[in-house]
């Protein structure tokens, strides 16, 4: 700390950081601090620093805005500082009386930065309040107190999720408003803070509906290793998400009969498209509806002359996934 020798009449300085805003709104976004060592350095009832120094001193004043706030000026007895525009330190020469200097401040263009989630699912578009359309090219930065709105619309086979709205790194979830299109909008008012905003996508999910005795599966991520995989057994009338790739294959004890193949929504899937053990792996982006031709295990592969199952297998479709027009049809 200095020595302050005085050296005739001292004069009190007063230094004070602006609120900034106006009326109900006006609020300290800084602070002020006078760095020159001087007499009786102190704070004031409203906050503003004091000290005293003689007339003709050098005195270095020093302000710190707030997080989204910059210095706009200073001014010293009621005169803006020459050169002290948007500076964080002065340096003025005393008065022989009390003197005021001022500081305000002004916020600074806030980053705004808004997409698509992985870049897949939808679009989003930027439109001021009056609903022309705004900004295109992310990110922006822009003043505070401007407004936008976001309006996410999903691709087909896809639909809105959520938005994602982070400040300062903590992240919301805003509804927004849905639209009868699938469409979502959301409002934003840009304040001092940097905004991320991503719009959210999912891939639609569908049924599978499988015919004759067969069974479904895929492949997901372990949630307790992300490293591996897990198979997971489709039932007939379950759904699961779009693009999924779904391997079907008869049940344990079933083949597809001579000539016979899988049928995706009524069309035959080719020869070469099986896989090397007879099932059949495809993508899963649409309603899709399996069907084979099966034949009964080999312990029931046999009929009486009359067209009716053979006594040990006579619960008929329920066991062997035969009708008795089919054995006979194989008898002929």
């Amino acid at each position: 700390m200095g020595v302050y020798t005085v050296n005739g009449t001292t004069y009190i300085l007063t230094l004070k950081a602006e609120d900034f805003g106006e009326g109900a709104n006006k609020h300290s976004v800084g602070s002020a601090s006078i760095i020159t060592a001087g007499l009786n350095a102190g704070k004031a009832d409203d906050g503003s620093a004091i000290s005293s120094f003689t007339a003709g001193t050098d005195v270095t004043l020093t302000a710190v805005p707030d997080a989204g706030y910059a210095v706009d000026y200073w001014t010293y007895d009621g005169k803006e500082i020459e050169d002290s525009k948007e500076k964080s330190s002065v340096t003025i020469k005393t008065l022989a009386k009390p003197a005021s200097v001022l500081v305000y401040f002004k916020t600074t263009d806030t980053k705004l930065n808004a997409s698509v989630q992985n870049k897949q699912g939808g679009t989003l578009k930027c439109t001021d309040e009056d609903g022309s359309e705004s900004l295109k090219n992310f990110p922006a930065y822009i003043a505070s107190g401007a407004k936008f709105n976001f309006t996410a619309t999903p691709n087909t086979g896809w639909h809105f999720k959520q938005w994602i709205l982070a400040k300062r790194g903590a992240n919301s979830y805003p509804s927004g408003t849905p639209h009868d299109n699938g469409s979502n909008t959301l409002s934003v008012e840009v304040g001092v803070q940097d905004i991320d905003l991503a719009a959210v996508f999912e891939r639609d999910s569908y049924t599978l509906t499988l015919e004759g005795e067969l069974t479904a599966s895929y492949q997901t991520v372990d949630p307790n290793d992300t490293s591996k995989t897990l198979t997971k057994s489709l039932k007939s009338g379950e759904s699961v998400t779009g693009d999924t790739e779904i391997t079907v294959a008869p049940k344990a004890g079933y083949a597809a009969a001579t000539s016979e193949t899988y049928q995706v929504n009524g069309k035959a899937v080719e020869a070469g498209k099986l896989n090397a053990d007879g099932s059949y792996t495809f993508p899963h982006h649409r309603e899709h509806q399996g069907f084979a031709q099966d034949r009964p295990c080999r312990s029931c592969d046999y009929h009486t002359g009359n067209g009716a199952w053979h006594d040990h297998c006579n619960r008929r479709r329920r066991s062997c996934g035969r009708s008795v027009q089919d054995s006979r049809r194989q008898q002929g």
